[in-house]
């Protein structure tokens, strides 16, 4: 049942989801006939007892009543992140625009440079995941547009 869990995301409803030659090889590894894996009881208190060995073998636990209640926490967590990356995007731009406000800047960027600009502050966004910043480190212009000097 753990290898199975571990390839399909869910338990066995029976002894029919598991092919001929798993049940002779694990049936040959505890020394008992293919027969009596089939007398296993497939709704009782012991199929459930295994299903929670397995679990706390692989660090899941039941979801709860609590679990649920969680969920528009969980779905406030997505959008806060949201809103920072965009948070980030915005000072990005204002900076820029600070920058490119003086005529010597402005005139350094051609009309392709402009528009590989949004892709310069959006290339560290993940909408769906994680926000991966190195305030240490610099960002490398010079790989990721064409600026041309004056």
């Amino acid at each position: 049942m753990l290898k199975f869990y571990t390839q399909y995301g869910r338990f066995p409803r029976g002894r029919a989801e598991f092919p001929d030659e798993v049940v002779d090889y694990v049936a040959k590894q505890t020394k008992t006939s293919a027969s009596s894996l089939g007398l296993y009881d497939w709704s009782g208190r012991t199929i459930e007892r295994h299903r929670g060995e397995i679990r706390d073998h692989l660090g899941f636990r039941d979801c709860s009543v609590a679990d649920a209640n969680r969920r528009d926490e969980v779905e406030m967590t997505a959008l806060c992140l949201r809103i920072l990356q965009a948070s980030l995007v915005m000072v990005n731009v204002l900076m820029l625009q600070d920058v490119l406000a003086d005529p010597e800047w402005s005139a350094l960027l051609t009309p392709v440079d402009r528009r590989g600009l949004t892709l310069l502050f959006w290339l560290h966004v993940r909408p769906y995941g994680e926000v991966r910043l190195d305030l240490s480190a610099r960002l490398s212009i010079g790989t990721l547009g064409s600026f041309s000097g004056a």
